[in-house]
């Protein structure tokens, strides 16, 4: 598959998503504000944090009522709904810290998570992890089954590779290779019992029996040169051209299954990602009106800009290589489907409030077009010449600047990488 990111355009596609990690109690008064022991039947109540006397911390009941914050414990007669739903929420998240400190400890697993295909994508991985040990602790101990799944894959290919394993062997340990080329050729010799017709030939001579040592020796004559045309059929041309025939047949469905899948990969993640996207942009707009060109020119440009973040991106683009060369020899692409997904998110949610401001829009307020805004301020000037207006001038390095002369600069144009044109000009001439 190509090396270059999944997404080079996309048009605009609604949607929803939920962008962020959120909890209500997680911005209501912390528990550990509660300094103060609390009376309860004339007697002194522990606050989270303490340790009840004769108790261990790992004893302690998951709900313990003890360190509930008095907050939440004055609720309990004025509004027992609203305390039952306090107090459940309090220990979700005293469990949730638990396992992550803060938030970004929680996105940040997510976003791991999320880079290996998910829960079933680490599930795979841990399956194909176990596929590849096994087969490695096979290889180290020697185990036959090793040879027996290479030749039962392919019997042919694997033949291909004994004569350079033999060398090989040579060139290694060549008294282990001796020793086991010795036991072959023995075995060989056993099994036309060569020794022993030697030893007839030998008592025929000496008994003067010229005509039966011929017989013998030419018998053994016959075997060797048996021997010799077996060991020559290798350069039979039919035998290479079935080999060839073979090859360029593998090749060939290899190189058919490496299009269609990478055909299925490119057209599932593109959906994906630009579903994603315009959640993403509806999300951060929060539903409302703009105006269609507006969005579709938003859009494009956080596809822009989210796509070269990934280009940039080296070790994503090694692990998404990695992932779609698995794809293949699985003959399935949805693990690095998610995986591309998973990446892309990230730099969307960047490219959408950046491009976002870059255009003048914030999730609180429409993008601007020819209509006055919802605020009552006067209407942004449309593009002119064909350079979009802008709010601010765009970074240095967002600006093409083999296509951008001094001139442009100085009247507050610019054309960016990717050949778009702006302005921010508040009265662009």
């Amino acid at each position: 598959m190509p090396e270059e990111a999944v997404m080079t355009e996309a048009a605009p596609n609604a949607g929803a998503v939920d962008s962020g990690i959120t909890s209500s109690i997680a911005e209501s008064q912390p528990a550990v504000e509660e300094t103060q022991p609390v009376q309860t039947d004339g007697q002194q109540t522990p606050v989270e944090g303490a340790q009840p006397s004769g108790e261990q911390p790992e004893q302690r009941a998951s709900e313990d009522g003890r360190v509930i914050p008095k907050w939440i414990r004055d609720m309990q007669k004025a509004n027992p709904q609203g305390y039952q739903q306090a107090k459940n929420d309090f220990f979700s998240l005293r469990e949730f810290r638990q396992v992550f400190p803060s938030v970004a400890d929680a996105r940040q697993a997510k976003e791991q998570l999320e880079l290996v295909g998910g829960t079933e994508g680490l599930s795979e991985l841990q399956t194909t992890n176990g596929e590849f040990k096994s087969v490695a602790q096979q290889f180290f101990d020697g185990d036959p089954a090793f040879v027996d799944d290479l030749a039962n894959e392919d019997p042919i290919a694997f033949g291909t590779h004994v004569p350079h394993t033999l060398d090989k062997f040579k060139e290694i340990d060549e008294a282990g290779y001796n020793r086991e080329m010795a036991r072959r050729i023995t075995g060989e010799h056993d099994a036309v019992q060569l020794r022993q017709q030697l030893v007839s030939a030998y008592q025929a001579i000496k008994a003067d029996n010229k005509d039966e040592a011929l017989r013998i020796l030419n018998a053994i004559a016959g075997w060797h040169d048996r021997l010799a045309e077996i060991g020559k059929q290798e350069d039979d041309p039919r035998f290479v051209k079935l080999r060839e025939e073979l090859k360029t047949e593998r090749q060939q469905t290899q190189a058919n299954a490496t299009k269609e899948l990478n055909a299925e990969y490119r057209t599932n993640a593109e959906k994906a990602i630009t579903e994603k996207a315009s959640a993403l942009l509806d999300s951060y707009l929060a539903g409302r009106k703009i105006e269609p060109d507006d969005r579709n020119q938003l859009m494009q440009n956080v596809m822009y800009a989210a796509n070269s973040e990934v280009l940039k991106d080296a070790n994503f683009q090694k692990q998404l290589s990695l992932q779609r060369e698995r794809a293949i020899s699985l003959r399935n692409s949805s693990s690095a489907v998610r995986f591309a997904v998973a990446r892309y998110e990230q730099a969307l949610k960047l490219a959408v409030e950046r491009q976002a401001r870059l255009m003048g829009v914030s999730s609180k307020a429409a993008i601007p077009g020819n209509k006055p805004a919802p605020n009552g301020n006067k209407p942004v000037p449309k593009a002119i010449d064909g350079f979009e207006y802008v709010t601010q001038s765009p970074p240095n390095n967002e600006i093409d600047r083999s296509q951008t002369t001094r001139e442009m600069v100085l009247k507050q144009r610019a054309v960016l990488k990717g050949g778009r044109k702006v302005t921010w000009a508040k009265n662009p001439t």
